[in-house]
This record gives structure tokens, sequence and C-alpha cells, in this order.
């Protein structure tokens, strides 16, 4: 009977740390514990045989839902959902494309065609539509119809823009003026020229000229991007239209219209002129034709799947490796000799 006592209190005292501990744990869980049904089914063939004592015990569920197991009312594990049903998938295209047809049109104007229609949904919904298909609200989404449209034809867009660096002359630093067209499918740029003073007269010149290069080629521009600096006159679009090219101007403050263009100016940036001091107009010309040569050639552009704009070169099989230093070994050029 002694034996028999000391093991029931050594027993009591488990159970009571067991206790404690089991809601430590639930407490640091704070949330509802889903269990499997073979989980349901060992809690039950342990529980039962403890009747009401189990009240004390239990605590991941209650104790009146411990006795509905017992009982047999499980509820399923697929169980009906609530709210409204799920919004057909035509009428989630339609309202897409009511937004991307027209711009200007918010949650409330996109509602009112729908119910012309016949076709009842809420303004939350048509605003949950319109964000899973990545659309902004009406002022904010003609951003996302010019990227579209950038998408679409992007076979015949270029787009023209200004840089500057400055230079050391004997004179002083002085700051010159970049111009510059990008075709956007191939990425291949044309320098228009370089200027201390670009006046509109110089910037119609140089357009010109680089138009009648660009004819020469397969190339057929039918659309130019173009903010809205100064520098571009009537005379300018004029001379775009005289090409059967309709000039785009981007809104303002809106860089991100023109980020082709922008990225480019990036990258000569930083991968060339950032890292020179330049003397003179016609050290930045030698600079500028060097980085383009190694632009058009070798550097692969990961805006055209991380290739050169020619296309990757013909690698024999095996060949070995050469490194070619490029602009004094600024840039370098891996190929495989021909054998």
């Amino acid at each position: 009977m002694l034996l028999a006592r000391i093991v029931n209190s050594d027993l009591q005292e488990q159970v009571a740390y067991l206790k404690v501990e089991n809601s430590i744990l639930r407490s640091k869980l704070g949330k509802r514990v889903r269990l499997t049904p073979d989980e349901r089914n060992r809690l039950i063939r342990f529980g039962a045989p403890l009747g009401p004592t189990l009240k004390d015990l239990i605590s991941i569920v209650t104790y009146r839902t411990f006795q509905c197991w017992i009982k047999g009312n499980i509820f399923s594990e697929k169980r009906k959902r609530n709210g409204r049903p799920l919004i057909e998938e035509s009428i989630r295209n339609l309202v897409v494309g009511m937004a991307l047809s027209d711009p200007q049109w918010g949650y409330k104007r996109i509602h009112g065609e729908l119910k012309k229609l016949g076709i009842d949904i809420c303004l939350t919904s048509i605003r949950n539509i319109l964000k899973e298909a990545g659309l902004e609200p009406a002022p904010l989404r003609k951003d996302a119809t010019w990227g579209m449209f950038i998408k679409t034809h992007i076979d015949s867009l270029i787009a023209c823009d200004f840089f500057t660096k400055e230079i050391w002359t004997l004179r002083g630093k002085i700051t010159m003026y970049v111009f510059f067209f990008i075709e956007l499918r191939t990425r291949r740029v044309h320098i228009a020229g370089i200027s201390r003073y670009p006046k509109r007269d110089w910037v119609e010149r140089r357009a010109a000229e680089v138009l009648d290069v660009i004819a020469e080629s397969d190339f057929t521009p039918k659309y130019l991007i173009r903010d809205r600096d100064g520098k571009f006159s009537e005379r300018f679009d004029e001379i775009m239209k005289e090409h059967g090219i309709r000039v785009l101007k981007t809104p303002p403050r809106k860089a991100v219209c023109n980020s082709v263009a922008e990225r480019w100016v990036k990258s000569v940036k930083y991968e060339c002129l950032n890292h020179f001091f330049v003397f003179g107009s016609h050290h930045l010309e030698y600079l500028l034709s060097s980085y383009l040569d190694y632009y058009h050639r070798f550097r692969p552009h990961q805006g055209i799947g991380n290739v050169p704009l020619d296309g990757l070169p013909e690698s024999p099989a095996g060949g070995e490796i050469e490194k070619t230093d490029i602009m004094g070994g600024f840039f370098h050029h891996y190929q495989r000799k021909v054998a």
C-alpha cells in the first residue's frame, strides 16, 4: 500500500506538470489546431476511458466537442464555402477588357456598364478583379496601357533622348550634350551628335541625318517616343511625320515611359563614361564610338534574351577559349578559337 501510494503521488505530480506544460504550449500557438482523422481517433481512444475527468485535462478542443467526436458527430473536412459564389471567368475577362479599353473608367463607371448588360457584381469585386490583373485605379491606369502599347508596337518603335557629360578643356570644365536614338526591339543605338549648345535647328538637322541612316537598313520605324524637352520643336515633329513616323510624347515627369532610352543612358555612364576623365570633345566621341562598337558586337543584352545584338556567334566545339581586350582592356570579349 505504501509503494502504491508513492507511485500514485509521482503520477499525480507528472500529470500536473504535463498540464502546465501543455497549457503553455497551447498559449504559444495562439490559433486553432487542425487534426487529421487519425489524430482524432487516437485522442478518442485514450480520452474516452477517462470520462468526466477529461474536462480538467483536455485543451486541444472543448470537452463538448470531444463528446461529439465520441458520438460520431464529426464534421466532414470539406465544408460548404460561405460567402458569395465565385465570379465566372468570362465576367472577369470582360471587366479587365473594359478597364484596358477605357483607362479613364473607374470602378463605378465599369459597374454601370455591367448593369446595362444585366451583370450585377459589387464595386469591391470589380476592384479585386482589376487588382489581381495588375491594373491600378483609373488615374494610374494609363501607365499600364502605355506599357501594353509598347509591347504591341515594339517592332516599329524608336526613342530619342539627351544625356550630359562633363569634359575638361583648356578653358576649364564644360558640359556636353549627347543626342541619341535607340531602336526598342533590337536595342541598336545611333548617336545623332554631341554639342555644347544643342539648339533646335541643330537637333532638327541631326535627327534628319539619323533617319536617313535608319532608312538604309531593314528597320522601318512608325512611332518615336520622346519627352517634352524644349529642344524638340514643332519642326522636329514635322520631320518625323515626313518620314512616316508618329511622335509620342511621354507624360510630364514620367521617365519610366521612355525606359529603354533611360536604361541605355545608365549603361553607357556606369559601364564606360563614369570611369574616365574626358579631355575634349574628340575624346568623348572616341569613348562613345568604342563603347558602341562593343555594345553592338559583343555585349550580351538581358532585354533580348541575354545575347549580343547580332545573336550568338558560331562557337566551334572544344575550341580553345581566348580573351580579347577592348578599349585597352577596360572590356573583355571571350570566344573560342577556330581550329
